[in-house]
């Protein structure tokens, strides 16, 4: 399923360049100051970015955790996930759910959860500030197709999107190789020191891989051999085909026009094709969007033409806070319109748009000077975080 391209000085049809107009979906993966960075790139434009991290316990690791203190103000605990280091350890914040139970590893299981238990935990959400990262015992292994997850003593196998797209031998496999490995995690949890690393979770490009819609990308796309040699065999490559781009004349980025993308994807100001704008502005309460009509040309009554541009502010508004992976909550200020039906149009747009957001994304209302609220989970870090480190040009 992979293939090579081979570099192509005199820009030949086959070259990267003219393939990236394709009206399909790729995975680029490519390195900017010495840090690897995945996109996900749609019709010329980029829809998701993630990239490597140094993290000591990335998001998915599972440790032998050893309980600190039960908090019940806070309705959780505080564990340890290491050995002391002088002043210092890394803790972690358990939140308990009501009526669940815990089984310790080193006593008699009870449901109870108390001070010196070693328990297994997963690590679900990085520390932010000095709020300790965020854990979980109901722990779960996610792949391509599947989910095996541990509640309450029972395991649970949840299909993933993916799995519609596929034969129903493929991720039944996947299934069975998650519990497989589910089984020797629990196996190593009775026997390995407290603070053991149980599981560490793939490279960042491989979650990023799994976590696509097979039926969206046509391709992976890499400069990097390395990574190419860990994809070109690897299951999540079945169905998302593999290829090195060699050309030592010009670059993967420059070909994708990555640094002029990003550049428009962390700018407040965002022109969409009518001439209309957006003004993009994220303050500590919540996130204001201007809509503006800007130099629009205005070739029908003005109510049509607001309406018409709110329609497009609509996607195009969705499509910013999924990319730059802003949250909580958003105010759009729209163009004042007067026509009821048109009102009434608005708000079945938003809803259908938000509700396509794989993140949790909700339409709440829209006011009567034509300001929606909206809200979106946080599941990650934004797109500004993201590119902190990146090397710009110019």
């Amino acid at each position: 399923m992979s293939r090579y391209i081979h570099g192509a000085p005199h820009l030949e049809k086959e070259h990267e360049l003219y393939r990236k107009n394709a009206d399909c979906g790729k995975i680029l993966i490519c390195r900017n100051g010495g840090i690897l960075y995945a996109f996900l790139v749609r019709n010329n434009r980029i829809y998701k970015v993630a990239r490597e991290e140094k993290d000591e316990f990335p998001i998915g690791t599972i440790i032998l955790g050893k309980v600190l203190n039960v908090a019940k103000q806070f309705h959780g605990a505080f564990l340890a996930l290491e050995e002391k280091k002088g002043t210092k350890q890394q803790t972690g914040f358990l939140q308990m759910r009501e009526n669940g139970r815990y089984e310790p590893v080193n006593r008699k299981a009870d449901g109870r959860l108390l001070c010196g238990d070693e328990i297994p935990v997963q690590i679900i959400k990085q520390a932010k500030g000095n709020k300790p990262p965020q854990l979980t015992e109901a722990y779960s292994l996610v792949g391509q197709f599947a989910v095996v997850k541990k509640r309450d003593g029972q395991i649970d196998t949840i299909p993933r999107t993916n799995a519609a797209f596929v034969e129903e031998t493929v991720w039944q496999k996947e299934t069975f190789d998650l519990l497989s490995q589910y089984k020797k995690i629990d196996q190593n949890s009775q026997t390995r020191a407290v603070y053991a690393k149980l599981y560490e979770p793939d490279a960042f490009y491989l979650d990023f891989i799994k976590d696509q819609r097979i039926s969206e990308v046509e391709e992976i796309v890499t400069d990097e051999k390395d990574v190419y040699e860990t994809l070109k065999n690897h299951a999540y490559t079945d169905f998302m085909p593999v290829r090195l781009y060699e050309d030592q004349t010009l670059s993967l980025a420059s070909v994708y026009a990555l640094d002029t993308r990003l550049r428009e994807l962390i700018n407040p100001k965002v022109h969409m094709r009518s001439g209309a704008y957006l003004v993009i502005e994220p303050t500590e309460a919540f996130i204001a969007i201007d809509v503006n009509s800007g130099k629009a040309e205005k070739k029908t009554d003005p109510e049509t033409f607001y309406f018409q541009t709110n329609l497009e502010a609509v996607k195009e508004v969705c499509y910013q806070l999924s990319v730059r992976n802003l949250s909580g909550m958003i105010l759009v200020d729209f163009i004042n319109m007067k026509d009821k039906s048109h009102t009434e149009a608005l708000i079945g747009a938003l809803k259908e748009e938000t509700g396509k957001d794989k993140t949790p994304t909700r339409f709440v209302d829209l006011t009567k000077l034509g300001i929606a609220e909206i809200t979106r989970k946080k599941t990650s870090h934004t797109l500004q975080y993201t590119l902190r480190e990146w090397a710009w040009k110019g």
